[in-house]
């Protein structure tokens, strides 16, 4: 159970795909200034990569590693990934389409920028358990989440702040991003 909240916590806060690994970057830089949409992306992609890490972690153990085909890791997980964003996407515009709508999900979306294949690729390479697999896939969803929340909270804020005209639009929103990737880079020793 420790090892759990270890990882989950690594995942989300020291190690986070955005901020410190740049995945993810362009859906979180397209994230729209309210609250609402940004919560339903980063519950998505929450779901998403918490699948990817799962199925990653599942393909190399009971197909890759019993088969002695590694070199075939990256061809797969690219599959795996491009096959897992387009069924996450199909799946919750039948199940639930006002969350489909408010997230405005498109499967490029739920590619999340490379993050579903560095969470599939990350939990097939690294030496965890399921249970640990699962864990960094959850982590990774809840970290890219909160960074789009706070990043949407802080457009909106910047919206309304008297930014110079130099600032205003993609220079403002690469200067916020610096400084949250300032602020998590505190969490450098936990991971």
């Amino acid at each position: 159970m420790t090892d759990f909240v270890l990882i989950l916590i690594g995942a989300a806060l020291a190690d986070n795909f955005v901020l410190a690994r740049m995945l993810g970057v362009e859906p979180w830089l397209d994230a729209p200034p309210r609250l609402a949409p940004a919560a339903a992306r980063a519950l998505v992609a929450t779901l998403t990569l918490t699948l990817a890490a799962a199925a990653g972690w599942i393909v190399e153990r009971a197909l890759l590693q019993p088969l002695q085909a590694a070199f075939l890791r990256p061809f797969a997980l690219i599959l795996l990934a491009a096959w897992l964003a387009v069924a996450v996407a199909r799946l919750l515009h039948r199940a639930t389409p006002a969350l489909a709508t408010a997230a405005e999900l498109r499967p490029a979306l739920l590619g999340v920028d490379g993050a579903v294949l560095a969470a599939a690729l990350l939990a097939a390479t690294r030496p965890l358990d399921f249970v640990g697999a699962v864990a960094l896939g959850l982590g990774a969803g809840l970290g890219f989440g909160l960074v789009l929340l706070m990043f949407a909270a802080m457009r909106a804020r910047l919206a309304a702040a008297p930014v110079p005209a130099p600032f205003r639009g993609a220079p403002i929103a690469l200067v916020t991003a610096a400084l949250l990737a300032l602020a998590f880079l505190g969490f450098a020793g936990m991971g």
